[in-house]
């Protein structure tokens, strides 16, 4: 079993071993949570963590209403923080955690939660 926590901490590990800087953890506002926020030279991520005890979950997606909580959120984030940093770009990722036998299994997909509302 694979729990939100754990996946979370997974999640930040495996991106700051690529490079990431995690600003927030588990970040509220715009009604809305947003489990990283992570930089990377001058690109911001806020980064869904999906976790599953089964593999083939791992394909459902996240609900319209989740998606338009996680906007709302990042939004804010992004509007309250802009002072904060100096980004060129600016991506809603994916990162997937799930167990295979006794192994972790971790998934990044950058864009990975982006529709054209927020590309626009």
């Amino acid at each position: 079993m694979v729990d939100g926590v754990h996946s979370e901490q997974v999640a930040a590990r495996y991106l700051m071993r690529r490079g990431w800087r995690v600003l927030e953890r588990n970040w509220k506002g715009g009604g809305g949570e947003l489990d990283l926020v992570v930089a990377r030279r001058r690109t911001l991520a806020i980064v869904e963590v999906k976790s599953r005890s089964d593999r083939d979950r791992l394909t459902e997606p996240v609900s319209w209403a989740q998606l338009a909580r996680l906007h709302r959120a990042a939004e804010a984030y992004v509007t309250q923080r802009s002072r904060d940093g100096d980004w060129d770009s600016f991506r809603l990722d994916l990162v997937t955690v799930h167990r295979r036998g006794w192994r972790t299994v971790v998934r990044h997909v950058p864009n990975g939660l982006a529709t054209p509302e927020l590309l626009r």
